[in-house]
This record gives structure tokens, C-alpha cells and sequence, in this order.
């Protein structure tokens, strides 16, 4: 067997990404799955991570209901190529990650914002 049911796909959904707080990382280097890579920042102190807030799962997806705004750079933070989802503000566990459609270079005075509905996680 190799196919989660529907109710199984929400079911994880909602444990992994609605049921506890979390938040977005940005990454200057692919975190893979063992949770490694090099978070964006460097040595920027207004670099954080940012909460988010999930929908509810609908055929195995998911998506951020509102936009994930971060902090204005106050110094560059280098090309971000991937977002992560951490189960911590700081530290923590890696949850998801993925490559962005396109790496964005942040510089000093820039923001990076993503989109509602921009952020989506599938199971089906």
C-alpha cells in the first residue's frame, strides 16, 4: 500500500502545520530533509523567523492564509533559495521545506514577503 486516505492527509496536515505554532525560515542553501543548511541572515540581527498560519487541509493541501512578511534587511542576508517550516522561533526542528520558484537576493533595506495562498504543502 502506498496511498494515504483523505482523512489521513488532513489528519497530518493539521498535526504538522495547524496544531501547534510554527514559522518560516529562509535559506540560503537546500536544509534537506535531515534539517542542515544555512539559514538566511548572517550576521543581520533583524533577520527573524516568522509565524504563520496554515488553512485548513482540502484534498491533501494547504496553504498560508496570510502574507509571511519579514523583517526589512538591515544588511544582506545573501540569495535565498529555500523556505523552511520550524517548530521554534529560534532553533528547533525542521517540519517542511522546499526551493523558492526563483532564488531572491536580500539586500539592506530589502523585505521579503510571500503571498497568501503562496505557501502550500500536498499530500494527495
Amino acid at each position: 500500500m502506498s496511498a494515504l486516505s483523505d482523512y489521513a492527509e488532513r489528519l497530518l496536515l493539521n498535526v504538522l502545520l495547524r496544531e501547534q505554532p510554527v514559522w518560516v525560515a529562509l535559506y540560503v542553501s537546500d536544509p534537506t530533509d535531515a534539517g542542515g543548511g544555512l539559514e538566511a541572515g548572517g550576521a543581520d540581527p533583524d533577520y527573524a523567523r516568522v509565524p504563520v498560519t496554515f488553512s485548513e487541509p482540502l484534498d491533501g493541501v494547504c496553504s498560508n492564509v496570510d502574507a509571511v512578511s519579514f523583517p526589512v534587511a538591515s544588511a544582506p542576508w545573501g540569495t535565498v533559495t529555500h523556505l523552511g517550516v520550524m517548530d521554534a522561533a529560534a532553533g528547533g526542528n525542521l517540519l517542511v521545506h522546499g526551493p523558492l520558484p526563483a532564488p531572491k537576493a536580500v539586500e539592506g533595506s530589502d523585505q521579503l514577503v510571500v503571498g497568501p495562498g503562496s505557501l502550500t504543502f500536498r499530500l494527495a
